[in-house]
C-alpha cells in the first residue's frame, strides 16, 4: 500500500502557504503567475525575517564582489595611447 504523500513545492518544501505551491488558494498560473521568489519571500516569512528580505540580502552580496575585469581589460590598462 502506498502512503498519501501531500505534495510540496520543490523549492521551498512548504507545508501549503507558499504562493508558489499549486494547493494555495492564491496561486496564480500563467505568465505573470507565482514563481520562485514567492517561494524565498514564503521561507523570508516562515524564518521570521521581514517579507523581500531576500532581495536586500542579495543587493548587499553583489555590492561585497569585486567588479570584473576580463584578462583583456587588464592587459589593455596596460597599453600606452599611441
Amino acid at each position: 500500500m502506498k502512503e498519501d504523500i501531500e505534495i510540496k513545492c520543490e523549492i521551498c518544501m512548504d507545508d501549503g502557504l507558499c504562493l508558489n505551491n499549486e494547493k494555495n488558494p492564491n496561486y496564480e498560473d500563467g505568465l505573470f503567475g507565482n514563481d520562485i521568489y514567492d517561494c524565498a519571500d514564503y521561507l523570508n516569512v516562515k524564518e521570521g525575517k521581514p517579507k523581500g528580505s531576500w532581495m536586500m540580502e542579495w543587493g548587499k552580496r553583489l555590492k561585497e564582489k569585486e567588479p570584473y575585469a576580463s584578462e583583456f581589460v587588464k592587459w589593455s590598462k596596460g597599453i600606452k595611447n599611441v
